[in-house]
């Protein structure tokens, strides 16, 4: 499943990206002529060379959200470097709909762990209230 996924949708944070240095030198270097696509072609390069993607347990990264970033500034650029990498890796340009399909299973399963997090923060939460100090907001 993540597999096909991959192919269809760039969904691993570039921010939470790491990866050993034999996997740099088998695939090569970031391809610096993509300006917003780049974390996407290096991880399909990877994968086509058979590296395994996994989820370490722990946090090691952060995203900061503001309006400059190429997400929001560039995303034309995005759009055609993305339909680039599609047609290179599946040979054809997909629908949005064939991407949603694609992409289903990871959501689900996305979705689920969400859920499931969630559901431990409020118990772990829930557990600890009475040592939680309280804090009210009030108008001034």
């Amino acid at each position: 499943m993540t597999g096909k996924a991959l192919r269809y949708a760039e969904y691993i944070p570039q921010e939470k990206m790491f990866w050993r240095k034999r996997v740099w030198d088998r695939i090569g270097p970031i391809d610096e002529s993509l300006h917003y696509a780049m974390d996407w072609d290096f991880i399909l390069r990877a994968q086509a060379a058979g590296f395994k993607f996994v989820r370490l347990p722990r946090f090691l990264a952060c995203f900061r959200i503001h309006d400059a970033q190429k997400t929001a500034s560039t995303y034309a650029v995005g759009v055609r470097e993305m339909g680039i990498l599609r047609r290179r890796v599946l040979g054809f340009d997909p629908t949005q709909m064939q991407i949603r399909r694609a992409i289903a299973p990871y959501l689900a399963i996305a979705a689920g762990l969400s859920l499931r997090l969630q559901a431990r923060d409020t118990e772990i939460l829930n557990d600890n209230a009475d040592r939680v100090p309280s804090a009210s907001i009030t108008d001034a």
